[in-house]
């Protein structure tokens, strides 16, 4: 396993690690959670985790659950994944776990984790494939794939 300094591109400008990807990934989940938008949330995961007949009830139940406006979060400083590469080419890059420690809101503070498909080969699987969320150890969530 590899930590999220494998860069998906190693040129100049385009240098991006696994972390920088998990962060844009964050954010953007994190607005549509706010802005209760199972839509946005649904679109983030894969072709694959869209064709479970569960998510579209899992992403609504994980929405009611998280309440308040959002104050502050914190960045993913670290997060674990693999990646392959053939030819040249990234066949594919996999944030197994990225983990975002603490989102404060005026009602909560939840701590929130993910796995994501960055680059896939054969495309079916690139996208989020499961979120974790939760206020402790024992009231959590999960959404989209449990065992992955």
């Amino acid at each position: 396993m590899v930590l999220c300094s494998c860069v998906l591109s190693s040129c100049g400008s385009d240098f991006k690690t696994q972390s920088m990807y998990a962060n844009d990934i964050l954010k953007e989940l994190i607005t549509a959670i706010e802005n209760d938008d199972n839509e946005a949330v649904e679109k983030m995961f894969s072709e694959n985790a869209r064709r479970s007949s569960e998510l579209e009830d899992q992403v609504q139940e994980m929405l009611d659950y998280f309440e308040g406006e959002v104050i502050e979060y914190d960045k993913i400083k670290d997060c674990s994944g693999d990646e392959a590469r053939s030819g040249g080419e990234t066949e594919y890059s996999h944030i197994t776990n990225a983990s975002c420690e603490k989102i404060v809101t005026d009602k909560c503070t939840y701590s929130l984790s993910f796995a994501y498909y960055l680059v896939d080969a054969n495309k079916s699987e690139k996208g989020m494939h499961r979120i974790w969320i939760g206020k402790s150890d024992d009231d959590y969530m999960i959404v989209g794939e449990k065992n992955r």
